[in-house]
């Protein structure tokens, strides 16, 4: 590591940062994705799926309530304003199973629902046919004054009543099969989409843990990589400033910035100690020149004055010749 540069140190260290959010961001995409598919699964599919299957069965209930009105009126032979308000409201239930059915009959099917599903449809087919019979039945009831013919209608509408009965109970074991198929899976979707987001929530905390730690470790690694040798070099010119010993040296790890900042100031330590020492020398030559000089110029007026002397001595003695 002391190889690499303090800048690409730190691009390391922001690359990491920036591939723990990435990570961290793309781990909630994916878990919000499951959690969305599951919702637009149960919006779109299940949920349409059961609403129309409930107005289905809601409108055969209301067909069998009406077919026990209709039976109760067998003996009001002056009932044919309710026989009409009965063949208004069969009227109403068929257009409300028709709505169930168109809801339902295009969504997405189970294999499992799409085998009742079509089983259904035939069990059904018999149990309309039937049923919009007796609607005609209920009708020409509401057109009849004629006692004969009411009880005449009536033993047919018996007949009928029987006919319908096992389609009428086969579709209705079908309708409550499908509604229950549809909120189990529904119910699997809604725990799957639960699950996958719970994955997701603790994915998301157990990368951002992971990422904080690596991070942070990476970071005070880093730092110290940083703090260690600028302290150092610091230290080492502080010591040098107070002590003028310009023999100490930064120590060198490794060939970053801070490395060939220390190569740097110890070469210039060293171009410092040589100059010193040619100086130093230069002081030395200069002082053994000037005690050379000394004792020389020393020398010359020690003779200066012994000749001066010599001349005294022979101008005394120069004198005294005259004298005599």
């Amino acid at each position: 590591m002391q190889n690499i540069s303090v800048k690409l140190r730190l691009a390391i260290l922001v690359a990491l940062a920036l591939i723990a959010l990435l990570a961290v961001g793309i781990t909630g995409i994916l878990g919000m994705k499951t959690g969305g598919d599951a919702v637009e699964e149960l919006g779109t599919n299940q949920l349409p799926s059961v609403l129309g299957l409930m107005e289905m069965s809601r409108g055969q209930l209301e067909i069998r309530v009406i077919n026990r009105e209709t039976a109760m009126l067998e003996n009001d032979h002056q009932a044919q304003s309710k026989f009409a308000a009965l063949a208004e409201r069969r009227k109403a239930a068929f257009d409300q199973i028709e709505r169930g059915w168109k809801i339902y009959e295009p969504l997405p099917q189970a294999p499992e629902e799409a085998e009742v599903w079509k089983q259904l449809e035939k069990d059904w087919a018999e149990w309309a046919k039937l049923n919009k019979e007796m609607t005609q039945m209920v009708l020409e009831l509401s057109n009849n004054a004629v006692i004969d013919n009411q009880r005449e209608l009536f033993q047919k509408i018996k007949s009928h009543s029987s006919k319908v009965s096992p389609s009428a109970k086969a579709t209705r074991e079908a309708l409550e099969k499908l509604i229950e198929i549809n909120l189990r899976i529904g119910k699997e979707h809604y725990k799957d989409g639960a699950a996958a987001m719970h994955r997701a929530t603790t994915t998301i905390y157990a990368v951002i843990v992971i990422a904080l730690l690596a991070v942070g470790l990476l970071a005070i690694y880093l730092t110290n990589s940083i703090v260690t040798p600028l302290t150092h070099m610091q230290q080492t010119i502080v010591a040098i400033d107070s002590s003028h010993d310009f023999t100490r040296h930064v120590m060198i790890s490794g060939n970053d910035e801070f490395a060939r900042t220390a190569r740097a100031f110890n070469n210039l330590m060293g171009t410092l100690r040589s100059t010193f020492s040619e100086l130093q020398g230069s002081v030395l030559s200069l002082d053994q020149a000037s005690r050379t000089l000394v004792d020389t110029a020393a020398k010359a007026a020690a003779n200066s004055a012994q000749s001066s002397d010599a001349a005294s001595s022979m101008a005394a003695s120069v004198e005294q010749l005259r004298t005599r």
